[in-house]
Parts: C-alpha cells; sequence; structure tokens
C-alpha cells in the first residue's frame, strides 16, 4: 500500500507504469486547462493514480476506471474499499473501451497508455508496449461515443516511443479533433514527454491551427507517392523537376478533381503551392494537363 494525496492506494510493482512520477503531471494540467470536470475516465489505469490524484485535489465529481489486467482490477477495488469511495468510483475490466457500458459519458478521459509499438529491450509487458500502435488505433476509434458534448481525452506520450504524428491520422480516422500538442518537460532534464489534446469533433469540422504542408516532385514517370493526413486540412506543394511545363490537375482515383478551378501552368524548376483541401482517404494523382499523364502521386491515410 502507499499514499497519494491523502488516500491509500493499494499498490503492485508490476502495475507501475509511471502514475506515480511523470502522470502526476496531468494534475496542473487538468487544472489549467480544464479545471473543475464532472467525469472523469482513466483507461489503462494500473493502480489508478493519474485519476485518483484528479480525485483527491477537487478536479473532479466521479471516477471511472478501465483496464485489461485483472490484477489492476483487484488492486482498485482495494483501494476504493479503504477509502470508502464505493460512490465515487466505477471500475470496468475492459481492453481499451470494447467491454465498456454503451450508457458512460465522460467530460474527459485521462490516459499514460504504453508508449513504445515494439518491444522494448528485453521487456514486453502491457505497460510498456502497444504493439503497432493496435491499442491507440482502438482507443481513438472508439472514443467519440462516449464522450459528453465538449468533452476532450487527454493522452501522455512519449517522444522516445513515438511523435505526434504517428497519431495524427488515427485521430482524424475516429472523427476527433486534434485540438493541440502540449510538450511538457516537468522540470526534467530532457522533454522527452507531451500530452496529446484531443476533442470530441463536430461532422465535418476541424480544428487547426494551420494545414501540414506535403511537398510532391513533378517527374515522368512519378516519383513515390508522398503521404498526407485523410481529413486534415493539407496543401500540397508541387515542384516541376520535369524538363517541360507542366499544368497539373489534383484527381481522386475515379478522375474527379478535387479543386474547382483550374491550376496555372509550371515551368521547369518552378514550384506552386496549391489551395488547402482536406482528403478522404484513398489515391490521388496529379496529372499534367498538358501531356495528359501523371506526375505525382499522394496517398491520403
Amino acid at each position: 500500500m502507499t499514499e497519494l494525496h491523502g488516500l491509500k492506494v493499494a499498490w503492485r510493482q508490476e502495475l507501475e507504469g509511471g502514475g506515480r512520477g511523470f502522470g502526476q503531471d496531468f494534475v496542473p494540467l487538468v487544472e489549467h486547462t480544464f479545471g473543475h470536470v464532472g467525469r472523469v475516465f482513466e483507461m489503462c489505469a494500473g493502480p489508478g493514480y493519474v485519476g485518483l490524484s484528479l480525485l483527491a485535489n477537487g478536479l473532479c465529481d466521479h471516477l471511472v476506471f478501465g483496464d485489461i489486467n485483472p490484477a489492476a482490477i483487484e488492486v482498485l477495488h482495494e483501494t476504493v474499499r479503504m477509502n470508502g469511495l464505493e460512490d465515487r468510483v466505477t471500475i470496468y475490466e475492459s481492453d481499451a473501451l470494447e467491454s465498456i457500458p454503451s450508457h458512460e459519458r465522460w467530460d474527459l478521459v485521462v490516459v499514460n497508455p504504453p508508449h513504445f509499438p515494439d518491444q522494448v529491450g528485453k521487456n514486453s509487458s502491457l505497460v510498456l508496449t502497444d504493439p503497432e500502435w493496435d491499442l491507440h488505433r482502438r482507443f481513438f476509434r472508439d472514443v467519440g461515443a462516449f464522450l459528453n458534448p465538449g468533452g476532450s481525452a487527454l493522452l501522455l506520450e512519449s517522444t522516445e516511443g513515438s511523435s505526434p504524428d504517428d497519431f495524427l491520422p488515427m485521430i482524424a480516422e475516429g472523427g476527433l479533433s486534434h485540438v493541440r500538442t502540449i510538450w511538457y518537460s516537468g522540470g526534467r532534464a530532457l522533454p522527452i514527454f507531451y500530452f496529446l489534446w484531443v476533442h470530441k469533433g463536430l461532422p465535418g469540422v476541424v480544428f487547426e491551427d494551420s494545414p501540414v504542408v506535403v511537398t510532391v516532385a513533378l517527374r515522368e514517370p512519378p516519383a513515390e507517392p508522398q503521404t498526407a493526413a485523410a481529413g486534415r486540412p493539407c496543401a500540397l506543394h508541387v515542384v516541376n523537376e520535369a524538363d517541360r511545363p507542366v499544368r497539373p490537375q489534383l484527381l481522386d482515383a475515379s478522375g474527379a478533381s478535387q479543386l474547382w478551378r483550374p491550376l496555372d501552368r509550371i515551368e521547369p524548376g518552378e514550384d506552386l503551392r496549391l489551395p488547402v483541401v482536406a482528403l478522404k482517404p484513398g489515391e490521388y494523382e496529379l496529372h499534367d494537363r498538358v501531356q495528359d499523364v501523371t506526375v505525382g502521386r499522394v496517398i491520403a491515410r
């Protein structure tokens, strides 16, 4: 047993994933960004250090825990019993959100998930590893259905295992909005942690500070496809590396133009930034109207 903000916490070493250390950075960030919220869900809860810290500091009214590990569920129930929190805490054994009842609704979700997509050295565990980001992908796919209007999710990630770009396509595919990435060193020597703030999206609306620029070289034959995040504002920057003028048009797989107005001709060595578009998942080509050939490719995913 340990103590945390005046609460008795049941604890096992194998369940520790940083909640007592860097996981405590959630507390000032939630207080500064959201203030008091009604119902908080902590996924990958382990012993529940993050959620319990929010509850103990008066930042939420009710706390919901979820974890796939039966050992974590056992210690969470013990913590609730020791502190008499039965009327303020709900616990679910669940792989990601798959066993969460459909009636659950949350104002804020906090997650300190596994930080690595593959085995770390000789270690491989539920605490450290999310193979091929499967847990993250399923979380972003499903969490929107559980968020109250205006609800948010806050995930703590490590730069040693990922970058925000790894997750932005998953967020978009889940119909969510990436509000911003919050870089936070917590006073450490190296700023190895960052928070992803994700908001429940409105259909067809994306909250972005600026579009992502994707550079495509125009050649014949075309170079390898460039990748754009599906559903996110994207500005294609095309550079004519052909030995002749090119007048590009952006076409989807059916041949339909993605821009309503024709583009200007680009001379060899010149470049042009196309109007901002939000591409649906799929393959696209930059087609030269002069020679009727493909000179560039883009994949949105």
